[in-house]
């Protein structure tokens, strides 16, 4: 399933978020005529001497080039938005950023919170999702296993987060600009918090993993992999 954005969790979004038609390289001059809600993002890029950027555009129709060395694409740029939306809402809860995921410690078990880009996406386009998961430090010592912490596909416990929806099925948003990406994000984000997040807290131990398995839940992972973590573990 598509999403563009969760009905009733979000507000609109605003009916722009840059007043502008056209910008210098300075970044006071940026933070001057671009609203508060981005005007970091684009502060950051055009400070950056890697990255300078010079940012074009009006309305929902925008176009970013990049400068220099390099060239980022649109893509990168409402990553950029989307994951630092993200950030807000996760950092103050404990969570640790890296790259796409997000990390919180618990003890003997980490949380795990993902941005999952589609192989669809292209330099203009992103099709995402968010996965969590658990990796239990007790389990993978008893797997022999080395520590990987920062992918959920390196967990546990793993789902989905369109399946702790109230629709309950796989969920993806789609976005196209760098207005959407902000309204996008802050979906995204609400729906962990919302969602996600009460699931995460209610698995944070390798107990409470026990018991799901017990019950017969949890077989995102599989049920071989379901039996032999039970057995490790003496469950």
């Amino acid at each position: 399933m598509t999403r563009r954005c969760v009905s009733g969790i979000v507000p609109a979004a605003p009916a722009c978020l840059f007043s502008f038609a056209s910008c210098s390289s300075d970044s006071s001059s940026v933070r001057a005529i671009i609203r508060p809600a981005r005007a970091r993002h684009i502060a950051e890029w055009i400070q950056n001497p890697f990255y300078r950027t010079a940012v074009c555009g009006s309305d929902f129709g925008l176009s970013t080039r990049l400068l220099r060395a390099r060239t980022m694409t649109l893509n990168e740029l409402m990553t950029k938005i989307i994951v630092e939306a993200m950030a807000e809402r996760l950092k103050p809860l404990g969570f640790r950023k890296n790259k796409l995921a997000f990390v919180r410690d618990n003890g003997d078990t980490l949380s795990v919170v993902a941005l999952q880009k589609s192989d669809v996406s292209n330099a203009n386009f992103i099709r995402a999702t968010i996965n969590i998961g658990v990796y239990s430090k007790v389990l993978a010592a008893k797997l022999g296993d080395p520590p990987k912490t920062t992918s959920p596909w390196s967990c546990h416990y793993q789902q989905r987060i369109g399946m702790l929806l109230p629709i309950r099925e796989d969920s993806w948003w789609e976005v196209t600009s760098l207005s959407q990406a902000e309204t996008v994000g802050n979906d995204i984000a609400q729906c962990i918090v919302q969602f996600g997040l009460p699931k995460l807290d209610r698995m944070s131990s390798t107990a409470a993993l026990v018991e799901e398995w017990r019950a017969g839940r949890g077989t995102d992972i599989g049920e071989r992999a379901r039996e032999r973590y039970l057995s490790l573990l003496g469950g």
